[in-house]
């Protein structure tokens, strides 16, 4: 729509921010961003634009996270005794959940259990999933959550299984309040993860996946170093006060340009 209110108000300045990556309908995508200011949340998404989407117009701002500051942990999480690992994820198909719980099943330590916070249309067909592998006592399901927060605080570590994503929130989240994180090696989430701040393992991997918890599960120094050196790329890299001063610095420049 503002494509076409351009041609008839060619003064206006168009600013978009893109958020996902997208492969479909591409020539109107390409229509409607045509001399339009745009911004990608991630290196994943201006790769998109730039190279399916043919904007030459663009660049990366990562999207800050506020979340409320607070200690506070969910009784229901941490009354487990065992190591408590933590998956935030919209429960459908992106999120490549169902080889998350066959990595579960492959993971022979009994004193570790996943909480999935979320809910979505695949709901049912994990839960069916988790009784065909006989995990009802290494999975809970903990629906949608306001508490987010208070979630995060109460895991050991946290995972993502993901098969794409445009700039993965919940890995910033994780690192905000201090937490590492196994994670698929994918766009949107390898420009968040490394070596020195997690564990990124392939795609569609049950076993990397599994050995990567495992690896966690077993080691609380690692952990300890992983979640330290989250919480400082955080702090110098995705933190809402960097969000608000890139994006006062691009709407600054647009001025500038136009005087």
């Amino acid at each position: 729509y503002i494509r076409l209110l351009k041609f008839v108000y060619p003064k206006l300045t168009h600013v978009y921010t893109a958020h996902n990556v997208f492969k479909d309908k591409l020539p109107l995508y390409g229509f409607a961003l045509k001399n339009a200011k745009s911004v990608a949340v991630g290196e994943a998404v201006n790769k998109n634009l730039k190279e399916d989407v043919g904007i030459t117009d663009s660049r990366v701002i990562y999207n800050g996270v506020v979340l409320k500051e607070t200690d506070d942990q969910v009784d229901e999480i941490i009354s487990y005794g065992g190591i408590k690992l933590g998956c935030i994820a919209r429960l459908s198909e992106q999120k490549g959940l169902t080889y998350l719980l066959d990595a579960m099943s492959l993971v022979n330590q009994h004193d570790l259990t996943l909480f999935l916070v979320g809910d979505g249309e695949l709901r049912d067909d994990l839960m069916v999933q988790v009784k065909n592998l006989h995990l009802q006592e290494k999975v809970r399901f903990l629906g949608y959550r306001s508490d987010v927060v208070e979630c995060i605080n109460s895991f050991d570590f946290l995972v993502s299984s993901s098969l794409y994503e445009g700039l993965a929130l919940n890995v910033i989240e994780a690192f905000m309040n201090g937490k590492t994180m196994v994670a698929t090696d994918i766009p949107g989430i390898n420009e968040i993860i490394n070596k020195s701040n997690g564990i990124l393992v392939p795609a569609k991997n049950p076993q990397a996946l599994a050995q990567a918890i495992k690896d966690l599960a077993g080691n609380p120094e690692k952990r300890a170093s992983l979640a330290a050196q989250a919480k400082r790329d955080y702090d110098t890299k995705f933190s809402y006060s960097i969000f608000l001063d890139n994006y006062r610095h691009f709407y600054q420049s647009m001025r500038k340009g136009s005087k």
